[in-house]
C-alpha cells in the first residue's frame, strides 16, 4: 500500500512538472512575441504556416502582442495563386477565446482597419478571393461507411464572432468579363455571428 502511494505521489508530482513545463513554454513564447528584435521571426513563421495551409500566398509586415493576449498584425496582404491581390488590410486586431475549446467551439473577436478586398469573379463562377483562401491540399474524401454503421467524425467545429468591425474598407466586384460591377469605399461594419 505504500508503495502504492509513493507511485502516486511520484505521478501527480511529475504530472505538475509538466503542467510548469508548459505553462513556461507559453510564457516565453508570449514574451517573445512582445520582444522588437524576435517580431519579424514570429511573422515570418505565422506566414510561413499559413502559407503552407492555402493556395494563395500571404504577406505580413509586422505582428505583435497586445495586453490581453490579442494579436495585432500589420501590412497583411493576401494574393491568389495567379499572384493578383486580393486582401489587403492596414492592421487587424484578432482576440481569440479558447475557453469552450473542449465542446469545439472557438470565439474570435475581429478589428480590420482598412481593408481592401477585390471579387474577381472567374469562369466556373468561384471568385478569386476564394481560390486564394482555398487548401493548398484539397481534403481527401471521406471513407464510404458501411451500410448501417455509425458516423464515428463527431460533431463538427463552432467558429462564434463575438465581434468584426471593420473601418475604411474598399470593396471591388469584377465580373469575369472584366467589368466592374461594384465599387465601395470607405466602408464601416459592425457584426457578429456563428460558422458551424
Amino acid at each position: 500500500m505504500r508503495a502504492l502511494s509513493r507511485a502516486l505521489s511520484w505521478t501527480g508530482w511529475a504530472l505538475l512538472g509538466a503542467v510548469a513545463l508548459v505553462g513556461l513554454a507559453v510564457s516565453a513564447a508570449a514574451l517573445l512575441a512582445t520582444a522588437p528584435f524576435a517580431r519579424p521571426a514570429i511573422a515570418s513563421r505565422v506566414v510561413g504556416v499559413l502559407d503552407e495551409a492555402i493556395a494563395g500566398r500571404l504577406e505580413l509586415a509586422g505582428i505583435a502582442v497586445l495586453p490581453g493576449g490579442a494579436l495585432e498584425l500589420r501590412g497583411l496582404e493576401v494574393y491568389d495563386p495567379d499572384d493578383h491581390l486580393v486582401l489587403s488590410v492596414g492592421r487587424a486586431r484578432v482576440h481569440v477565446d479558447v475557453t469552450a475549446l473542449r465542446s469545439r467551439t472557438v470565439g474570435l473577436a475581429v478589428e480590420l482597419e482598412s481593408p481592401s478586398v477585390l471579387l474577381e469573379e472567374e469562369a466556373d463562377g468561384g471568385t478569386s478571393l476564394a481560390r486564394a483562401f482555398a487548401p493548398s491540399r484539397p481534403a481527401r474524401p471521406p471513407a464510404a461507411r458501411p451500410a448501417g454503421g455509425a458516423d464515428e467524425g463527431g460533431g463538427g467545429w463552432t467558429v462564434h464572432f463575438s465581434r468584426v468591425e471593420l473601418h475604411g474598407g474598399d470593396l471591388w466586384w469584377v465580373d469575369s468579363g472584366g467589368a466592374t460591377r461594384l465599387e465601395a469605399s470607405a466602408l464601416e461594419v459592425t457584426a457578429r455571428g456563428t460558422i458551424g
